[in-house]
């Protein structure tokens, strides 16, 4: 009997108003047409494949390419053999390209850093700011001594289109030796894709392993913001491992921190999660392991981008304020200028 109910409703529903509505849905469904061919005529919600790319039409009737095609040349920012101004500072340095204010699409197709340091006590990493939505990418990292010659370490595999909205991308340098650690105990809860205050003697981290939040008073109320988390600066080890079962634990690289009131947020890199698999949401021991920092090398180019409208050059030492002013510094983008039709939306590129 029941059975008999359910087909007299779908039957009744199907033979109301609301099957017009329902089959326009279903019709407006992506159609996949596999590899984009020019002698044909996609329609609307079509979806195609070039290469790489993938595509839906959004036009009635077109048969123009999806891709994007280059207008200019593909060149970079800054010189094979630039003339940079040496200079030092400490603990850790920021220093990039802040990319804004432009108008068309462009073709990010290399990141390239000036390594002025190549000791094995010399650390870097490469980070992509979208200061739309502060969220961040983090790139290669590496050593100066992997390096080998002072100069332009490529960034390996990278391309993408650039429509619109603001970027900064940065090199973290540091110079550090010796190693210090400092340990605490708080109160691992669930993921939160939130960035909130954990809450007094708690931590937390996101679903995506990109950022660990630590409230300012362990889980015996003792306030740890000045002996502990504000030690964690770019390249610190940050490790969340059960209090009891130490083989359960993440273990992160340390990339970007903010000082909130009362918590701690850090952008991280997950780099191992223990035998025994995640930590415990409960009791964990939060161990931070960092190297004494000493002065490290940066390199810039006074006014290089005083007449660009779209280009800054980006400093910040430690965890003093964000610059932005004419200067070129030690990261290089490889920048082509595109058209594409707008028959098209590119999904993937």
């Amino acid at each position: 009997m029941a059975d008999i109910t359910v087909s007299s409703a779908v039957d009744t529903f199907m033979q109301s108003a609301d099957q017009a509505a329902m089959m326009g849905n279903l019709a407006a469904r992506v159609e996949f047409k596999g590899e984009w061919n020019p002698a044909t005529a996609y329609t609307a919600q079509q979806m195609v494949t070039s290469g790489s790319l993938i595509a839906i039409a959004n036009a009635a009737t077109t048969n123009v390419t999806p891709v994007p095609l280059p207008i200019s040349d593909s060149n970079f920012l800054l010189a094979e053999s630039p003339t940079f101004t040496s200079l030092t500072d400490q603990p850790y340095i920021y220093t990039g390209i802040r990319v804004s204010s432009y108008t068309g699409i462009y073709e990010l197709s290399q990141i390239r850093v000036w390594v002025p340091d190549v000791s094995a006590d010399a650390l870097y990493r490469v980070v992509i700011l979208n200061n739309s939505d502060q969220t961040l990418e983090v790139l290669e990292g590496f050593t100066g001594d992997t390096v080998g010659t002072i100069g332009w370490h490529v960034i390996p595999k990278f391309k993408r289109l650039l429509e619109g909205g603001s970027y900064t991308f940065y090199l973290i340098s540091s110079k550090k030796s010796g190693t210090s650690t400092v340990t605490g105990t708080w109160n691992r809860i669930a993921i939160s894709n939130t960035d909130v205050n954990p809450d007094s003697g708690n931590v937390s981290n996101n679903g995506l392993q990109t950022k660990v939040r630590i409230n300012d008073l362990d889980s015996s109320s003792a306030d740890r913001s000045s002996d502990f988390l504000a030690t964690l600066v770019p390249g610190s080890t940050l490790k969340i491992a059960g209090a009891s079962d130490v083989t359960k634990y993440y273990e992160y690289e340390v990339v970007k921190f903010t000082d909130n009131t009362g918590w701690y947020d850090f952008d991280v890199i997950l780099t191992s999660t223990g035998s025994g698999g995640a930590p415990p949401t409960s009791s964990v021991l939060i161990t931070g392991t960092n190297r004494t920092a000493v002065a490290a090398d940066y390199v810039k180019i006074t006014n290089h981008f005083a007449s660009s409208s779209v280009y800054d050059g980006y400093l910040k030492i430690g965890n003093g304020g964000d610059s932005f002013d004419n200067n070129a510094y030690n990261l290089d983008l490889k920048i082509q200028n595109y058209e594409a039709s707008t028959s098209w939306d590119v999904i993937v590129y």
